[in-house]
């Protein structure tokens, strides 16, 4: 388990895809389907309330902070130094316009089917707001480039 563990640990943040199909090959592979339920640690789970709260504690700890021995302290160093040296580099300016086009258009790059970040917006929330969600979005993005760096970094935790 802790080999598979490691697995989904690193495929959550480096292929989404892989990470996908390994969490819905074990749910296939547990005899999970209707009616049925799901195992967890050697445990049947049956009612869907049971079952969020396994998969819940499941992605719980798979996401809180552990020591392993394939961490890259190095790259988290390099990552860290260019993201502060981005925002360090960002100066404010007042000239910065996001039309409600440029947020359509990136909108329409997004993909379906994928899970939501904490803040329970999944794409597709999204994809089907259609020009509605584009407007008040432009006004955002604009006001939060035009702003100083440490408002910036707040932002980016929003979006």
């Amino acid at each position: 388990m802790t080999k598979l563990d490691h697995k989904l640990e690193y495929d959550s943040e480096h292929d989404s895809v892989s990470f996908w199909r390994t969490v819905n090959l074990k749910k296939r592979d547990s005899g999970a389907d209707i009616g049925g339920g799901i195992n967890f640690d050697g445990k049947m789970y049956r009612s869907r309330e049971e079952i969020t709260e396994q998969w819940a504690k499941y992605f719980i700890d798979l996401y809180t902070p552990s020591s392993s021995p394939e961490f890259d302290s190095h790259w988290e160093y390099v990552v860290r130094q260019e993201v502060e040296q981005a925002l360090t580099n960002m100066s404010p300016s007042q000239d910065v316009f996001v039309s409600p086009e440029m947020v359509e258009s990136s909108k329409n790059q997004l993909s379906k089917g994928n899970a939501c970040g904490s803040d329970e917006i999944y794409h597709e929330h999204m994809l089907y707001g259609k020009n509605i969600i584009a407007e008040p979005l432009s006004r955002f993005y604009t006001v939060m480039l035009r702003r100083e760096a440490n408002v910036f970094r707040c932002c980016i935790l929003f979006t």
